[in-house]
């Protein structure tokens, strides 16, 4: 239990600084003090079993950060289908921009949620 709230913390610091995230900022989210933050983050003290639930379901939400092992599986199949239409005779590029967009539209709700769409932002390839 111990090393899976030390887990937490280090995801939570991890998100604050992707997300560019001050620490009173995510006190409020929390519903905690600045300096309860800051102390968990200092390594100073943990969070109760109360306060680490709330932790984990904030690293959970859409547009949270995503797991980096879900990354590392995107990326893995974005160059299975890549290294598959390179061995093809070329033939159905259609497909292949399909399976990507697909991928890519997936990879985009995942982070950022399902309201926005993907012609919100293109994520690899850049405009259209």
């Amino acid at each position: 239990m111990q090393a899976d709230m030390d887990d937490a913390v280090t995801r939570l610091e991890k998100y604050r600084l992707e997300h560019k995230i001050p620490q009173e900022d995510l006190a409020k989210k929390l519903g905690v003090a600045f300096s309860t933050v800051n102390r968990w983050l200092n390594r100073k003290t943990r969070p109760s079993k109360t306060q680490h639930h709330h932790i984990k379901k904030l690293l959970q939400q859409k547009g949270g950060a995503m797991d980096s092992s879900r990354i590392e599986q995107i990326q893995k199949r974005h160059a299975q289908i890549y290294q598959e239409y390179k061995r093809s005779d070329k033939t159905n590029f259609a497909f292949y921009w399909r399976q990507l967009e697909a991928l890519e539209a997936e990879y985009f709700r995942e982070k950022h949620g399902a309201q926005q769409t993907i012609q919100d932002d293109r994520l690899v390839r850049g405009p259209v």
